[in-house]
């Protein structure tokens, strides 16, 4: 057997206590994003989902800006011309509803259409430590993947939306804002943690009552994620890191709870 910074990161999360695993699970997305580059097989994959990751941002940049353009349009008419109290108004609409689509654009296009290869950065990290069952083909793994990660993301914004307008009722509207933010950690902690329980033929509710049994682990990790999400330069890398570290948190807890014998890097 060796040791190798992927087996050193599925050692970290063993269970010690409740308080330690939040923070353990906190950090291990950033931590998994400096294990990218340590490994070469997720290192040439984690440049190919950077690039494609800045490719997309920039897409979805200019197709906020456009979609913004056109509706306002519609709705208002054209921009004015002159500077007055019309074109301010106009002109910090635009970039409001620019914002708007860009961000809801941008934390789902990258996930729905790079699913294929957070997949493939799943299996390397799995096959570091076992030899991978034989399951299904490459293109049905990729139209199940894609199906669900459409799923969740779905429940994610339609959860997300739900808090954020409740956020804002006098006296109560604090408490909503936070349940917002916990519904998006505990979302994006499914989002990465799914993959290999989708590749593992994992049915999705007994997945996530594996990964139930070590919640304050699961919900750091994905408030982790929340919190790459808005490092502008980071978030190309959380795709790639957030994959390693999703499937590094399926491994420990089915490690803990389904097989006796500890996981350790095969050779």
């Amino acid at each position: 057997m060796h040791s190798s910074p992927l087996a050193s990161a599925l050692l970290s999360l063993q269970p010690v206590s409740k308080y330690s695993d939040f923070l353990r699970g906190f950090l291990l997305p950033f931590r998994c994003i400096l294990l990218c580059w340590t490994h070469k097989k997720i290192r040439r994959h984690s440049f190919l989902a950077a690039s494609l990751t800045l490719v997309l941002l920039l897409a979805c940049a200019a197709a906020a800006w456009l979609l913004s353009s056109s509706l306002i349009q519609f709705l208002w008419g054209p921009h004015p011309p002159a500077w007055n109290w019309k074109f301010i108004a106009h002109t910090g609409l635009h970039l409001l509803l620019s914002l708007f689509l860009f961000l809801l654009l941008a934390l789902s296009l990258p996930s729905l259409l790079l699913s294929p290869l957070q997949n493939k950065l799943s299996e390397i990290t799995e096959e570091e430590f076992r030899p991978l069952p034989m399951g299904n083909s490459w293109l049905k793994t990729s139209w199940n993947g894609l199906f669900q990660t459409l799923l969740r993301i779905s429940l994610l914004y339609g959860g997300a939306f739900a808090f954020f307008t409740l956020s804002f009722l006098p006296a109560i509207g604090f408490a909503f804002g936070i349940l917002g933010i916990l519904w998006a950690a505990t979302w994006l902690g499914v989002e990465y943690a799914s993959i290999p329980l989708m590749r593992n033929n994992a049915p999705f509710l007994a997945g996530l009552r594996l990964l139930g049994q070590r919640k304050m682990l699961f919900w750091g990790f994905g408030l982790g994620t929340h919190v790459l999400l808005w490092l502008p330069i980071v978030q190309l890398f959380l795709l790639p890191g957030a994959t390693v570290g999703g499937t590094l948190l399926y491994l420990a807890v089915q490690n803990e709870f389904s097989n006796p014998k500890n996981l350790s890097p095969i050779k």
